[in-house]
């Protein structure tokens, strides 16, 4: 009889410790899941902080807006149509024959990556030509519009136009897989031509794309 109390009285105690057991517990589950949510939260805070840092076109674009830091580049005695200038092996453009100079020049980067603007004048007008180093992908809205052109000794270049908030246009195309961003806050129906006959411009071939 003795026996039989002891053990239906000692019955229930392996529940009790269960308890104490899962409520001891509590505060490290809620440890782990708070560290969790830390992690996703740092994950979510670094693909956006990567997204805002991602270069677009329209940031690029506004680099034309920035006064030159640098003289501007020299035409190149033995390549004409080049400037003394370039990224990644890509020459300035040398558009002197069509009365637009290089008036001067910046350096900027974008995510780590180098972004070189060439000021142009003509009159009063003035025009931007930015290359950014490096062959990733840069953030572009649908064009207004897209046209594709072909120079003597050059390949076809495909340009997409936007409209920019300067009643101008911004020009965007490739050349060897880089992006050139091309800006002028001069009244874009007058811009379109001109802006088309430059970017495609290739220099008899010395102007690679």
């Amino acid at each position: 009889m003795g026996e039989a109390r002891a053990v239906a009285t000692d019955a229930p105690r392996p529940r009790r410790r269960r308890r104490r057991l899962g409520l001891r517990a509590l505060p490290l589950r809620l440890l782990a899941i708070g560290s969790l949510a830390v992690v996703v939260a740092a994950v979510v805070w670094m693909v956006q902080e990567t997204r805002l840092q991602r270069p677009t076109v329209a940031k690029v674009a506004s680099l034309g807006d920035r006064l030159p830091r640098k003289a501007a580049p020299k035409p190149m005695d033995d390549a004409p149509g080049l400037l003394d200038l370039g990224v990644d092996t890509l020459a300035f453009p040398d558009w002197s024959r069509f009365g637009w100079r290089p008036v001067g020049a910046r350096s900027d980067q974008l995510a780590g990556r180098e972004a070189v603007t060439v000021s142009y004048a003509n009159r009063g007008r003035r025009l931007t030509y930015t290359i950014v180093s490096g062959t990733g992908h840069i953030g572009h809205p649908a064009p207004t519009r897209t046209t594709y052109r072909r120079e003597p000794g050059g390949a076809t270049v495909e340009l997409d136009f936007l409209a920019n908030a300067r009643g101008g246009l911004t020009l965007t195309f490739k050349r060897r897989a880089r992006t050139v961003v091309m800006t002028t806050p001069a009244e874009a129906a007058a811009s379109w031509s001109t802006m088309v006959r430059l970017a495609a411009w290739a220099a008899n071939g010395r102007l690679s794309f």
